[in-house]
């Protein structure tokens, strides 16, 4: 198959072109399932990637490009997502540690309505915007979120904090949390580079 469907997007065209499923390749249409059907498709899901007429949003957008590796990412993510020791509060602050780090507007227009599913409020979203675990975090959630924080800022872990994270939260949740901050700041680099944002809500419209 040639054209965009094996990964050649126009000159002309967006950086993540839209693909419709039947443009696809067929390890890109195994990729674009794994998004529009099955668990990630499910309603209840705080977000979703993919828009009402089945184009990929987000990160896999750009990942039907290369979709082996888009697969071996798509798997990476479900890890991230459900496979980690850490809880939800604990993830999503993380999360948006590197959102806002990052500067990031589809990480964040994701993973806020998947903090608020975790039980996060306003308060509490409003400290992680401002650099700091929400008030009434838990132990775990205030130390995993320390820890990103200065893995964000200085791209290491002083003594101290090396030492409260792997008192707190065990050394084998010490490096799911180091590798849920890289990931996520992968996947904020490629959403930056190809130029991934939100999709506009129905009250955008022009005032009338």
């Amino acid at each position: 198959m040639t054209g965009l469907g094996a990964g050649r997007p126009a000159a002309d065209g967006p950086r993540a072109p839209r693909l419709r499923r039947e443009e696809m390749t067929e390890r890109q249409r195994e990729l674009h399932d794994r998004f529009t059907t099955g668990p990630r498709a499910d309603p209840s899901n705080p977000f979703r990637l993919h828009d009402d007429e089945g184009f990929l949003t987000g990160p896999p957008s750009a990942w039907v490009l290369s979709p082996e590796i888009g697969h071996a990412l798509e798997r990476l993510g479900g890890e991230m997502r459900w496979g980690i020791r850490t809880s939800g509060p604990t993830r999503e602050a993380v999360i948006l540690a590197v959102a806002h780090h990052e500067g990031s507007p589809f990480e964040l227009f994701a993973h806020e309505p998947a903090g608020r599913a975790e039980g996060l409020d306003d308060e509490d979203l409003a400290a992680l915007r401002a650099g700091r675990a929400p008030a009434g975090a838990t132990e775990e959630t205030r130390v995993a979120h320390a820890l990103a924080i200065e893995l964000l800022r200085t791209r290491g872990i002083s003594e101290e904090t090396w030492a409260e994270a792997d008192r707190v939260l065990g050394r084998p949740a010490v490096f799911e949390v180091v590798t849920l901050v890289g990931y996520y700041q992968m996947l904020a680099l490629a959403l930056a580079a190809f130029e991934i944002l939100p999709p506009r809500p129905p009250s955008d419209s022009p005032p009338v």
